[in-house]
């Protein structure tokens, strides 16, 4: 049988029970606890998801202008430096010429006419003449790999080579190396050697 000091100790116990629950519940660890459930739980917004992706698209679409600028900074660069290449190449080929003419027994200069102000000559490294002094401009063309003239596949490249005496044993040497990106014309890359008759 329960008498009224069973009750009595039974409720004394669940008053202590429900007590410690209430202290339990507000705690600081608790809240915490259930403060970080709640955010975990916690969905995104449609116009979270927006944000989201207004945020990313710049990111990706700085990134891609930044890759294109980079491609460009660097075709535009390769082309600088065949440009410079031909430009000395157009020397050498003057200057093989003069060497040519020593080799063959002819006089130093023959072949190498003045060619200045608005004319110039074309030249090919694998032709021994210089070609005809004119003002038509023609595109370098690819042929096996060598920049000459007269290929199917042509270059953005225009070289001008100019010769002007400067006295019976000097030579000016001139030239210019032209080139086309994007419908404009890029440089000159100028290139000016003296050459000299400098053996008898």
């Amino acid at each position: 049988m329960l008498n009224k000091w069973h009750y009595k100790h039974f409720n004394i116990q669940a008053y202590k029970y429900f007590v410690n629950m209430f202290i339990c519940l507000n705690s600081t660890p608790f809240k915490k606890r259930r403060r970080i459930n709640v955010k975990m739980n916690k969905g995104f917004t449609l116009l979270e998801v927006i944000f989201a992706i207004f945020v990313i698209s710049i990111g990706v679409l700085s990134a891609y202008s930044v890759i294109q600028k980079t491609i460009s900074e660097i075709y535009q660069s390769s082309l600088h430096l065949t440009a410079a290449y031909l430009v000395q190449e157009g020397v050498e080929i003057v200057r093989n010429k003069r060497d040519a003419n020593w080799s063959g027994g002819a006089a130093w200069n023959s072949g190498l006419d003045k060619c200045d102000g608005n004319n110039f000559y074309q030249a090919d490294y694998n032709d021994p003449d210089l070609g005809i002094c004119g003002n038509t401009a023609n595109f370098i063309t690819i042929i096996n790999g060598y920049y000459c003239y007269g290929g199917s596949y042509q270059t953005p490249f225009i070289r001008e080579i100019r010769i002007t005496p400067d006295s019976a044993d000097k030579l000016i040497i001139s030239v210019k190396v032209f080139w086309k990106y994007k419908d404009d014309t890029k440089g000159p890359i100028t290139v000016q050697e003296n050459l000299y008759k400098w053996r008898q």
